[in-house]
């Protein structure tokens, strides 16, 4: 019996800008826009990978105990002064998946 559940970063991976976008946008769906803390302006952008720029960029923070190995996150970055918001990959992931949106 073959298992053809994709794993989490198979999935992270596979989710383009418009989804991530579209996902960020349901956050704010049922409030006011999300405004930058350093800044107050509500224009936020996705960082594209280098190697694809239809795909997000992941950022890795490392876990200092394991060698190898860190924490997927994607970025929503303000368009107006750069401050980064960092969003965990794995549970972007779980809840697009959850929603059949990935």
């Amino acid at each position: 019996m073959s298992d053809n559940k994709k794993s989490m970063p198979e999935l992270a991976m596979a989710l383009d800008i418009e989804g991530l976008e579209s996902y960020f946008n349901s956050l704010n769906a049922n409030r006011d826009t999300v405004k930058c803390p350093v800044c107050k302006s509500g224009n936020w952008a996705v960082a594209a990978s280098h190697d694809d720029k239809k795909k997000p960029m992941i950022v890795t923070l490392p876990i200092p105990q394991l060698q190898g190995k860190g924490v997927w996150n994607y970025t929503l970055i303000c368009d107006t002064c750069g401050y980064t918001m960092l969003f965990n990959c794995s549970s972007v992931v779980r809840k697009l998946e959850a929603s059949g949106k990935l």
